[in-house]
């Protein structure tokens, strides 16, 4: 069970990265675009989350996953912080959205602290390291 922990899934990334599109289109999906703050808090929340998509893609950090956390939970408030509470379908929009990116985002931490507790390294950084000490041998052989 725990070499499931050990491994860097790239399709949770680019999941993250579509849960960004669906948090930006969230107010012209549930057809309550009409206040310009919430829209707004929408794009943003939704860049931010293809940009921590895409960071994580490109190379895994632990705070990526924190900002995931933090903007799943944002997202959750958002509807009593900005007064759309009442608003029904965008509020239930913002409330399942929010809670699938902080599981995506508790699940890639949870990993990591899983890893670490074990005194392991994630499989790609691994990959990674060892490539390097290759090529150092390489370096190393050559007169």
């Amino acid at each position: 069970m725990a070499g499931i922990f050990n491994i860097h899934r790239t399709w949770e990334d680019w999941a993250s990265m579509v849960l960004g599109v669906l948090i930006g289109f969230s107010p012209w999906l549930a057809g309550q675009q009409g206040d310009q703050m919430v829209n707004w808090n929408a794009v943003i929340v939704g860049a931010l989350m293809i940009a921590l998509g895409a960071l994580e893609l490109t190379g895994l950090q632990r705070w990526e996953q924190g900002g995931e956390i933090a903007c799943g939970l944002w997202l959750i408030v958002s509807p009593f912080i900005f007064g759309y509470a009442e608003a029904d379908a965008l509020r239930y929009w913002h409330f399942v959205l929010g809670a699938l990116v902080r599981a995506a985002g508790g699940g890639g931490a949870l990993a990591g602290l899983e890893s670490e507790r074990q005194g392991t390294r994630p499989a790609r950084s691994i990959a990674i390291g060892a490539r390097s000490l290759q090529q150092a041998a390489v370096c190393r052989a050559r007169p």
